[in-house]
């Protein structure tokens, strides 16, 4: 009865998770598929949108390449009326899209006759020259004035137009003022074509039915009134894009009812809760029959990974602990120099190191980063500071190229890995600030505010035949030496911007009397700012040196 007992505690467990998962994923799924559908119809309307506008583009492009071609050709005083309307006729053949071409003249032309036109309808052209008196009952609509008065090529508003049969034409006008050889604008040149392409061009950029345009103009007439969907949805259950052709001065407005991504996102959903409600099912079945087997050898094999982690976070602490040791102290006060030093490891154990070391009115110190992470290279950081420890000790070793040359030659003896680190290293003497100095591919520590871009090696590790150059300079009482590793220039923001050279170099500008102690805690307080909480991925390391300070 037990067994029993079990078996339907467990079937009831698993009848309630499968309906609690089933809520979960419909509304999951409803949630995602509610988006995929809002951005598949949003791409809908924006390609509506993007077709339509390139769709027209090419008409209005067209006209105004004829009508300023046209325009270009025409000479009014060097032709006759003849041969005015040859230029219309072509014009207006070369783009059937065009009604009419029209040359408009105001009153200082000479001759009677003040407007020409060419006129194709029904797939004929008509040419109509129209005397002065008849000039003086046309409506002077906006393109005349417009481009007249102000001398610049103008789109019109839509307009009607009633033709000799009562046939009515919505009809929309490009026009360009026209100069005599003084530059005088005595007339335009007037492109008319209809918009009754419009409609067509926009029923083939809708890629779906349940689309529906209206295009208004900046007068608030309708060029396309509001269709059905829009007149059968109210406003708040419309998925709405909105886009404006300037030049033209329209307003397009595509509009689809909200409707329609719910109805696909219920068909998707009710598919797949029910394709996974089997699935869980199936592999409820499936565990209530291998539970015996294999929960136990599960738990055991969970217990002994959860002993081994805990082995090797003692292991990996114990190694942090080893490596914090062999750190020198990151402070030292003498009357001739104050040091000071910080290392902030990204993980637990790092690969960044410096040392320095006293003795004989000289100051020895180094500063070091180790490719790579973990445990490897924190044995090679450990291994790098015993050296140097020990190299600056032989007598016969009196330069830092010598220092960095030894300490090559005995990492690369042991190095299986082909791990490397680039490594700086200088000898200070307090005295009269001589400082000698060789970098083996590190970066280059900053003096005061610049750069020292002397020379550079190859990194220790790599090749044992590198060699290393030893560089002399000067330090006079007050200058400070700062030296870091790439953490702090590689340091990441949020938006994945480096904190930089230039960052530094100007913070040490404004902190340059500041001392040594002082220097690096604003630059660690900087880094934080500016990262501002984004996660560290490389250690932070810096020395920093302080020669004959102010008192």
């Amino acid at each position: 009865m037990s067994k029993y007992g079990l078996e339907a505690r467990m079937t009831i467990h698993i009848v309630i998770t499968v309906v609690i998962v089933s809520i979960i994923m419909t509304a999951i799924t409803a949630s995602m598929y509610e988006r995929k559908y809002q951005e598949e119809l949003n791409n809908e309307l924006e390609s509506a949108i993007s077709i339509t506008e390139k769709i027209i583009d090419i008409e209005i492009s067209k006209v105004e390449t004829a009508a300023n071609t046209a325009a270009q050709l025409y000479d009014y005083e060097g032709y006759d009326k003849d041969d005015v309307d040859s230029i219309l006729t072509r014009s207006i053949k070369g783009n059937p899209v065009q009604f009419a071409t029209t040359i408009i003249l105001d009153n200082s032309y000479p001759s009677n006759d003040k407007l020409f036109a060419v006129v194709s309808f029904n797939d004929k052209i008509n040419i109509l020259n129209i005397s002065r008196d008849n000039l003086t009952h046309l409506k002077e609509d906006d393109n005349w004035t417009h481009s007249y008065i102000n001398g610049e090529k103008y789109w019109s508003l839509p307009y009607q137009y009633t033709t000799n049969d009562s046939t009515e034409l919505n009809l929309i006008s490009y026009s360009i003022p026209i100069t005599n050889k003084n530059g005088k604008i005595y007339g335009i040149y007037c492109s008319s074509i209809t918009i009754d392409w419009l409609e067509k061009t926009i029923i083939e950029s809708k890629q779906q039915d349940n689309i529906d345009v209206t295009v208004v103009a900046d007068d608030g007439s309708y060029i396309i009134k509001p269709g059905e969907i829009i007149a059968k949805t109210p406003s708040e259950d419309l998925v709405v894009k909105k886009h404006r052709i300037e030049r033209l001065g329209w307003n397009f407005i595509f509009s689809s009812p909200r409707s329609t991504i719910m109805h696909c996102v219920w068909e998707a959903v009710f598919k797949i809760v029910g394709f996974v409600t089997l699935l869980i099912l199936i592999l409820c079945i499936s565990i209530i029959y291998n539970v015996r087997h294999v929960a136990r050898p599960f738990v055991n094999e969970q217990k002994q990974i959860a002993q081994d982690k805990a082995s090797m976070d003692k292991e990996v602490s114990l190694a942090a602990n080893i490596q914090r040791k062999l750190l020198t102290d990151s402070a030292i006060t003498h009357p001739l120099f104050t040091l000071n030093a910080s290392l902030t490891p990204a993980k637990n154990i790092g690969g960044d190191l410096y040392d320095y070391t006293f003795r004989n009115n000289k100051l020895y110190f180094c500063i070091g980063d180790v490719s790579g992470k973990g445990m490897s290279a924190s044995l090679f950081m450990a291994m790098t500071t015993v050296l140097f420890r020990h190299t600056i000790n032989e007598e016969h070793i009196t330069s830092p190229s010598e220092i960095v040359t030894k300490i090559n030659k005995s990492l690369t003896l042991e190095n299986p890995e082909c791990m490397f680190v680039t490594f700086f290293t200088g000898i200070l003497d307090l005295a009269d600030g001589a400082l000698q100095y060789c970098n083996a591919g590190h970066n280059a520590p900053v003096l005061n505010a610049d750069f020292l871009h002397d020379t550079y090696g190859m990194p220790m590790g790599i090749d044992p035949d590198s060699e290393y150059v030893t560089v002399n300079t000067h330090l006079n009482p007050g200058d400070k030496l700062l030296l870091y590793t790439d953490g702090v220039t590689e340091a990441m923001s949020n938006n994945n911007e480096y904190y930089g050279d230039d960052r530094l170099i100007k913070l040490l500008a404004k902190i340059r009397d500041a001392a040594s102690c002082d220097t690096i805690s604003k630059i660690n307080d900087d880094i934080a700012a500016f990262a501002s909480g984004a996660e560290q991925f490389d250690d932070i390391t810096m020395l920093c040196i302080n020669y004959k300070p102010s008192l």
